[in-house]
């Protein structure tokens, strides 16, 4: 059976630095992935379990509030206009509203990239089936630690999704209830 010649540093770097999977690693040095897991398991590194790329959207975030109240103003408008204040749905589990959800989609990533800048969160790049369509861009901040603050800055300036908001809001009330 032939080594496999592949210095800890260099795994290391993959691994840890530049967060490649188990299956990445292995296909570049065209080598069983479990040959890798072996080795980073050996070199005492602990290692992410399997989908952790789907998952990692899901970890809290950074969020900034904007201290300037042009700014939540303009903010509440951009979410009035074109955002979407609703919950994660998950139909297989017991409960159905599994977390809550603030996204803005638009095809100028301007705006996307000014929501990045003043606010953090995440943002995807959707491509149309249909070539004449433009590119869509979407923004979103997930879960109760990171909507509360933001939805309580943001509140007395929305008109449209006040009522949304309001629900929201009462969901991580109830959520922090339960975390003590």
């Amino acid at each position: 059976m032939k080594k496999l010649k592949l210095p800890n540093n260099m795994l290391r770097q993959l691994y840890l630095e530049r967060k490649l999977s188990v299956s990445q690693i292995a296909r570049t040095f065209a080598c069983s992935p479990i040959t890798v897991r072996r080795r980073l398991m050996n070199m005492n590194v602990v290692v992410r379990r399997r989908g952790w790329h789907f998952t990692k959207k899901f970890f809290p975030q950074t969020i900034f509030i904007p201290d300037s109240p042009a700014k939540l103003a303009y903010f509440a408008g951009i979410v009035d206009g074109e955002g979407t204040i609703d919950f994660i749905k998950n139909k297989n589990r017991c409960r159905k509203e599994v977390a809550p959800r603030l996204k803005v989609g638009n095809t100028d990533s301007r705006l996307i990239n000014w929501l990045l800048a003043e606010i953090g969160g995440r943002c995807y790049k959707y491509h149309p089936k249909n070539k004449r369509h433009k590119p869509c861009y979407e923004w979103f901040v997930s879960g109760v630690q990171n909507i509360r603050p933001l939805l309580c800055a943001v509140f007395p300036y929305l008109i449209i999704k006040q009522k949304k908001a309001k629900e929201i809001l009462n969901f991580c009330e109830n959520e922090a209830k339960k975390r003590g």
